[in-house]
């Protein structure tokens, strides 16, 4: 499901009460555009916060929502008219260890095609066997399935922790399809504030709450959104950061 598409812009400013959380306040009401001619959203300030999520990558979730209190429709698409979470990473980026996590990509890349062409080998000649043959054959190719599953794993993992932008990459292959040698969407980041690099692209959530007492938090993704820029405020305390933002 994808959200309507709009632009917005928010300054975060610090809370009083709070040190780790502070507020989201948005400086225009997205628009987006029907039949009807242009559609206003009411947005409502809200807040965010970070975690960190991988100590050696430097890796941190940015949590941050708005509330919607109309919501928002197009066609039949729908924004549900609740308090909506923005969520994405970001990194404080140390290019040495970002080198030496490229290295051990190219690394594992390398050795899963090795092991893609010894598959495709032991495919092709298991054709050409006898009963017996198959069945020796089929015990290398679970083998060599087995260690390419674990290469991808390790990939995967690295992938998501440091912000690479490999040739080849798992994440962005499976994305849309199961085919890791299909044409990639390449992965794309973005230079925000105070030295930080943002992954352009996240999720869009609603929170619902699930067991007998409903008290287990879940979060259902309905649509995404991309950073578009950053910029500082150049107010007269010159603390605040502000966002851009486009949702879909």
């Amino acid at each position: 499901m994808q959200t309507p598409t709009a632009t917005a812009t928010a300054t975060a400013t610090p809370q009083r009460q709070r040190q780790t959380i502070k507020a989201v306040e948005p400086l225009n009401d997205p628009t987006f555009v029907t039949a009807r001619g242009q559609q206003t959203i009411e947005v409502t300030e809200g807040a965010y916060g970070c975690d960190l999520q991988n100590f050696q990558s430097q890796q941190y979730a940015l949590r941050f929502f708005l509330d919607f209190p109309e919501g928002a429709k197009r066609n039949d698409v729908e924004l549900p008219a609740e308090r909506i979470y923005f969520i994405a990473s970001c990194w404080i980026v140390e290019e040495a260890a970002t080198e030496r996590a490229r290295n051990r990509h190219n690394e594992l890349w390398e050795r899963r095609s090795a092991l893609q062409d010894q598959i495709l080998e032991l495919s092709a000649a298991m054709e050409e066997r006898g009963i017996v043959g198959k069945a020796m054959g089929l015990r290398q190719m679970t083998a060599c399935v087995e260690q390419k599953k674990a290469l991808e794993d390790q990939l995967a993992e690295l992938e998501q922790a440091y912000p690479l932008q490999e040739p080849d990459m798992i994440t962005t292959a499976t994305a849309t399809t199961t085919d890791a040698s299909a044409p990639q969407r390449r992965r794309e980041f973005l230079e925000g504030p105070k030295g930080l690099l943002f992954d352009k692209n996240g999720v869009i959530a609603v929170k619902r709450f699930r067991g007998p007492m409903d008290t287990r938090e879940q979060y259902h993704w309905v649509g995404t959104f991309s950073f578009v820029e950053f910029f500082e405020d150049l107010d007269e305390e010159g603390d605040d950061d502000v966002g851009n933002g486009d949702g879909r």
